[in-house]
């Protein structure tokens, strides 16, 4: 891995920084107006096309790729975990690591009165997660038909038990629901994973 993509969502602007991991040099910074408002995914792709412009595709694709945000102070996210003293405080915490603003945060099975709670958070994307590596998959697999039928029209990133992960991505996507996977955040007992990696 020779390149590092950062990419910052702002309020006015999206930036990008495209840096040298080899040589710890910056090589090239570029911004573009935000569409945090609408969809986020517009100025990213404009900052991703800049930096593939610049470090060629090959090198782009195997780039390390970190996102963080500064709008309205940061992304505003909901967190919904199994458990509160561990899906819920692991999953805030890779939260406010990548630069997240928590709006709603939920543990257990989603109720409709939860559904309309987070509905009404004003979030802008949320994080499932929840589940030992072969543990708990009920509860997840309820949430999911639960979030699947919501209102939400924001991206969803899945960071639970990989075991239904699959399951989960086809549940959202076969409600035309944006969904991303991620590694799980609490693998195993005592184990925090928040370097989350996109699948």
């Amino acid at each position: 891995m020779k390149f590092a993509v950062l990419i910052d969502f702002g309020s006015t602007y999206t930036k990008m920084v495209c840096v040298n991991i080899e040589e710890r040099k910056i090589i090239a910074t570029d911004k573009y107006p935000s569409t945090v408002g609408h969809d986020a995914a517009v100025s990213l792709y404009q900052c991703f096309d800049a930096a593939r412009r610049i470090i060629g595709n090959m090198n782009f694709k195997s780039a390390l790729k970190l996102a963080t945000s500064s709008a309205a102070g940061g992304l505003r996210m909901a967190v919904v975990g199994l458990t509160k003293s561990l899906s819920i405080e692991s999953g805030r915490n890779a939260s406010f690591s990548a630069g997240g603003k928590i709006v709603c945060s939920m543990a257990g099975l989603i109720s409709e009165v939860d559904l309309e709670t987070i509905e009404g958070s004003g979030a802008e994307i949320l994080l499932l997660c929840g589940g030992y590596e072969g543990g708990n998959t009920h509860g997840l697999l309820h949430n999911a038909e639960v979030l699947s039928e919501s209102k939400l029209t924001i991206p969803i990133i899945y960071a639970g038990n990989s075991s239904v992960a699959s399951d989960i991505r086809r549940i959202f996507i076969g409600k035309g629901k944006e969904c991303f996977l991620a590694e799980n955040i609490i693998p195993d007992i005592g184990y925090l994973n928040i370097e989350l990696q996109q699948r």
